[in-house]
């Protein structure tokens, strides 16, 4: 029974890993367009 849930708790652990690098990236593009948008302002 236990190698059936290995799987799955990798499966979990890949798709926290695949959130958070994807978070990161959305992040650093509102980063990028927040300078933009500031230096246009300004």
């Amino acid at each position: 029974m236990g190698r059936v849930e290995q799987p799955q708790v990798e499966h979990i652990i890949i798709a926290i890993f695949v959130i958070g690098f994807v978070g990161l990236l959305l992040e650093q593009l509102l980063i990028q367009l927040a300078k933009r948008f500031s230096y246009e302002n300004s």
